[in-house]
């Protein structure tokens, strides 16, 4: 009796882990559309594939910003911009800092990925730079240490940095310069 309570036990629990797994896996899948290869810490990262960055847009207000991240830890409290830092996983994180002008509007972007080595940090680089280049089209300069896109309405700057210990990635995302024909200025 006890050893027939026992199997019945633990293959309740092993169901109940299935459907969590993909309970899990269909949220994920409905956050960011398109890309059905990235891993889980990439989509931590990503969030949704919508707007410029993580659902948000240039003109946000800070309130906006906020409910759209009201998952999100805030790590600080700055006067010039809002500024989230979250585990990736175990040994990695992501910030997110959204800064706004005197209008209290977003105007900049920043993505700051913290890779736990040199190997890591590749991966990353090269999974935002697949993901940036399906949504922005080809980069207009790309090296194995940065790539810089450019659409009429955004231009985003992705750099890794750091040294032998720091493997860091940071992601600008700013609103594309407005480009005049100098033969109408006169």
């Amino acid at each position: 009796m006890v050893v027939f309570a026992c199997l019945f036990s633990c293959s309740e629990d092993k169901s109940q882990k299935e459907e969590q797994v993909s309970e899990q896996s269909a949220d994920t899948d409905t956050i960011v559309s398109g890309i059905d290869t990235l891993r889980t810490e990439m989509i931590k990262i990503l969030k949704a594939d919508s707007g410029v960055f993580r659902g948000v847009t240039f003109g946000m207000t800070k309130e906006e910003v906020s409910a759209l991240e009201s998952d999100t830890q805030r790590d600080s409290t700055e006067k010039t911009y809002l500024d989230y830092l979250f585990e990736v996983n175990e040994l990695e994180e992501a910030e997110v800092s959204y800064f706004y002008g005197k209008d209290l509007k977003i105007n900049k972007i920043q993505l700051n990925v913290y890779p736990e080595d040199q190997q890591s940090q590749a991966q990353y680089f090269d999974e935002l730079k697949v993901f940036l280049t399906q949504r922005n089209g080809e980069p207009k300069t790309v090296t194995n240490k940065n790539a810089i896109w450019q659409t009429p309405e955004v231009l985003i700057t992705m750099k890794k940095l750091g040294n032998e210990k720091v493997h860091d990635i940071q992601v600008d995302f700013v609103p594309a310069p407005i480009s005049t024909p100098t033969a109408a200025i006169k």
